[in-house]
């Protein structure tokens, strides 16, 4: 999670797309659900719609093994969008399977904390 943390500060858009299953991912954000191929991933962080944020720190996290091949990951982050302004608050949980030599990113859930929205 610390090298997670690393590639989304330095916009390493690759490395980012790659800690993604190669079987695609499902995305749970704002009561949504989606579905997202490899290749729909990577098209997502390599494209324009898709900015690394001013700073990023992960809170609390904790790793649960499921089996040998597969571990749940829950926490929170700080997500800084703009420089001068406060970071959002989000919760953070996601399902990693094992692939060839590394856990990949199956499931994701992101749930913003809606005291950490700036006031209007």
């Amino acid at each position: 999670m610390e090298a997670y943390a690393r590639e989304l500060l330095a916009g390493d858009r690759a490395a980012i797309a790659a800690r993604y299953h190669p079987d695609g991912a499902y995305f749970l954000i704002d009561g949504r659900k989606e579905y997202a191929s490899q290749e729909e991933i990577r098209e997502k962080y390599t494209g324009d719609k898709w900015s690394p944020p001013v700073f990023f720190q992960w809170s609390d996290i904790s790793v649960e093994p499921i089996t040998s091949d597969a571990v749940i990951v829950l926490g929170t982050f700080q997500w800084g969008a703009q420089p001068g302004r406060p970071p959002l608050t989000l919760s953070y949980n996601a399902l990693l399977r094992r692939h060839e030599d590394a856990f990949r990113i199956r499931i994701e859930d992101e749930d913003v904390d809606q005291s950490s929205l700036p006031s209007e």
